[in-house]
Protein backbone atom coordinates (compact mmCIF):
# COMPACT_ATOMS: atom_id res chain seq x y z
CA UNK A 1 0.00 0.00 0.00
CA UNK A 2 1.12 3.67 -0.64
CA UNK A 3 1.37 6.48 1.75
CA UNK A 4 -0.98 8.55 0.79
CA UNK A 5 -0.65 12.22 2.36
CA UNK A 6 -3.59 13.77 3.67
CA UNK A 7 -3.35 17.40 2.13
CA UNK A 8 -2.81 15.60 -1.44
CA UNK A 9 -6.83 15.61 -2.57
CA UNK A 10 -7.44 19.04 -1.31
CA UNK A 11 -3.67 20.21 -3.15
CA UNK A 12 -4.95 18.05 -6.26
CA UNK A 13 -8.67 20.02 -5.53
CA UNK A 14 -6.89 23.63 -5.82
CA UNK A 15 -4.81 22.44 -8.78
CA UNK A 16 -8.12 21.61 -10.62
CA UNK A 17 -9.85 24.70 -9.82
CA UNK A 18 -6.88 26.70 -11.13
CA UNK A 19 -6.99 24.73 -14.11
CA UNK A 20 -10.90 25.78 -14.44
CA UNK A 21 -9.67 29.30 -13.81
CA UNK A 22 -6.82 29.43 -16.59
CA UNK A 23 -9.60 28.04 -18.77
CA UNK A 24 -12.25 30.46 -18.30
CA UNK A 25 -9.18 33.60 -18.16
CA UNK A 26 -8.13 32.09 -21.65
CA UNK A 27 -12.02 31.52 -23.07
CA UNK A 28 -12.57 35.06 -22.17
CA UNK A 29 -9.52 36.53 -23.31
CA UNK A 30 -10.22 34.90 -27.13
CA UNK A 31 -13.78 36.07 -27.21
CA UNK A 32 -12.51 39.52 -26.50
CA UNK A 33 -9.84 39.17 -29.01
CA UNK A 34 -12.42 37.86 -31.74
CA UNK A 35 -14.79 40.75 -31.18
CA UNK A 36 -11.78 42.81 -31.35
CA UNK A 37 -10.97 41.31 -34.78
CA UNK A 38 -14.37 41.45 -35.89
CA UNK A 39 -14.44 45.31 -35.40
CA UNK A 40 -10.98 45.75 -37.52
CA UNK A 41 -12.23 44.02 -40.14
CA UNK A 42 -15.92 45.70 -39.88
CA UNK A 43 -13.93 48.80 -40.36
CA UNK A 44 -11.59 48.22 -43.08
CA UNK A 45 -13.75 48.77 -46.11
CA UNK A 46 -14.71 52.42 -44.61
CA UNK A 47 -11.45 53.21 -43.34
CA UNK A 48 -8.63 53.07 -46.38
CA UNK A 49 -5.18 53.42 -43.42
CA UNK A 50 -7.07 50.40 -41.90
CA UNK A 51 -7.20 48.38 -45.10
CA UNK A 52 -3.62 49.30 -46.22
CA UNK A 53 -2.29 48.16 -43.13
CA UNK A 54 -4.27 44.76 -43.12
CA UNK A 55 -2.83 44.42 -46.54
CA UNK A 56 0.44 45.29 -45.64
CA UNK A 57 0.48 42.72 -42.57
CA UNK A 58 -1.34 39.67 -45.16
CA UNK A 59 1.38 40.50 -47.76
CA UNK A 60 4.13 40.25 -45.49
CA UNK A 61 2.54 37.00 -43.54
CA UNK A 62 2.14 35.54 -47.26
CA UNK A 63 5.60 36.41 -48.47
CA UNK A 64 7.26 34.78 -45.11
CA UNK A 65 8.31 38.57 -44.00
CA UNK A 66 10.01 37.13 -40.82
CA UNK A 67 12.07 35.35 -42.09
CA UNK A 68 13.88 38.82 -44.65
CA UNK A 69 13.66 40.87 -41.82
CA UNK A 70 15.45 38.43 -39.28
CA UNK A 71 17.68 37.95 -42.22
CA UNK A 72 17.88 41.76 -42.41
CA UNK A 73 18.34 41.89 -38.46
CA UNK A 74 21.29 39.28 -38.48
CA UNK A 75 23.27 41.02 -41.46
CA UNK A 76 22.93 44.32 -39.74
CA UNK A 77 24.03 43.12 -36.57
CA UNK A 78 27.04 41.14 -37.85
CA UNK A 79 28.15 44.31 -39.93
CA UNK A 80 27.94 46.74 -37.02
CA UNK A 81 29.61 44.03 -34.72
CA UNK A 82 33.25 44.39 -36.14
CA UNK A 83 33.23 48.15 -36.36
CA UNK A 84 32.15 48.61 -32.70
CA UNK A 85 35.04 46.42 -31.20
CA UNK A 86 37.56 48.46 -33.66
CA UNK A 87 36.07 51.78 -32.31
CA UNK A 88 36.30 49.89 -28.75
CA UNK A 89 40.26 49.50 -29.26
CA UNK A 90 40.99 53.11 -30.26
CA UNK A 91 39.85 54.73 -27.72
CA UNK A 92 42.23 55.91 -24.97
CA UNK A 93 42.79 53.56 -21.95
CA UNK A 94 41.55 54.88 -18.43
CA UNK A 95 44.70 53.38 -16.75
CA UNK A 96 46.00 56.56 -16.35
CA UNK A 97 43.53 58.32 -14.80
CA UNK A 98 43.08 58.85 -11.16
Amino acid sequence: MAFHSPGADLREHGALRGNVRVKRFVSRARLRADAAWAAIEARRPRVRSVDATLSAYERDRDRAGFLLAGALAYRLFRWCSPSKKAAGRQSPHRGDAP
